[in-house]
């Protein structure tokens, strides 16, 4: 068999090698697209199974929840009677489905990651990041998409490996926010794009001395966009001179009352909160 000749000449060494390196470029550009749309088509697939359509409903299922688990706690602390339990001492007590499920566990201190399959509402399906690292996304900008820059999320859900990705503010979606209590934000207390929707009912806020930062609220959109937002503050405690920017538009699906949780008026707060904190969980121990 007659076997591949070479020239002498470089000019032909020079061609040659040129041909070798376009046909490798060829080859690597070929496999970085298969890559892409395999990560593509699985993303897609995740992305389909974790959607849920209409928020309201997801927010009505997590108030369901919400409400079963109270009713639980009450039941218990009516079958126990007016036995009075050492403090620290006891069957671990958690009030919200979220702290049941990984709470009252000896080994919560060594399973964090439990928490994404403790998850509710619109987080329940997410789970991709198990195991992975804890990304935020503190930039908001995508001017660069061939070379994004580190903090974006763009960049974030290139690199391979699971990541948890969360995001500084709230971006569209429901939010209901309820008996949480805001002190001396840095900033601001409450932040969106993308025109989420707020309903603020019962919470305290305590505004920071600075002058530059009373307003509770960042919308990041122009005015003239972000007017027609829903964003609703009801029954919520201002206190230093605190300012929550409200916007004009109203909720366009009527929601039942029984699938709300039910607010009590920022002024008891203080009292609803005053167990919140460092929790004082030992290893080795229900939390």
């Amino acid at each position: 068999m007659e076997g591949l000749r070479c020239s002498r000449r470089p000019g032909s060494f020079l061609l040659l090698a040129a041909a070798f390196l376009a046909t490798a470029a060829v080859s690597s550009a070929n496999e970085l697209d298969d890559h892409w749309q395999k990560r593509k088509e699985e993303a897609e697939a995740s992305a389909k199974r974790a959607y849920k359509p209409d928020p309201f409903n997801v927010t009505n299922s997590f108030n369901v929840v919400v409400h079963r688990s109270e009713s639980e706690l009450l039941w218990r602390g009516l079958s126990a009677g007016k036995k009075k339990r050492n403090k620290g001492g006891g069957p671990c007590v958690a009030t919200n489905p979220i702290d049941r499920c990984w709470r009252c566990r000896v080994d919560w201190a060594t399973d964090r990651m439990r928490l994404a399959r403790c998850a509710k509402g619109f987080g329940h399906g997410t789970t991709g990041g198990l195991g992975g690292k804890i990304y935020v996304v503190t930039d908001p900008t995508d001017a660069d998409a061939a070379n994004p820059r580190p903090g974006t999320l763009r960049w974030g859900t290139i690199q391979d490996g699971k990541l948890w990705i969360t995001f500084a503010r709230c971006r569209w979606g429901f939010f209901h926010v309820v008996n949480n209590d805001y002190t001396h934000w840095l900033m601001y207390a409450i932040g969106g794009g993308d025109n989420p929707t707020i309903i603020s009912q019962g919470n305290r806020y305590i505004a920071p001395p600075s002058a530059s930062a009373k307003m509770i609220t960042k919308h990041y959109a122009e005015e003239g966009v972000w007017k027609n937002w829903v964003w609703h503050s009801e029954n919520d405690l201002l206190m230093n001179d605190a300012i929550f920017q409200v916007s004009g538009g109203a909720v366009q699906k009527k929601i039942k009352k029984g699938d709300w949780i039910k607010p009590k008026p920022g002024s008891y707060v203080k009292r609803l909160t005053r167990n919140a904190g460092a929790l004082s969980c030992r290893l080795g121990k229900p939390c």
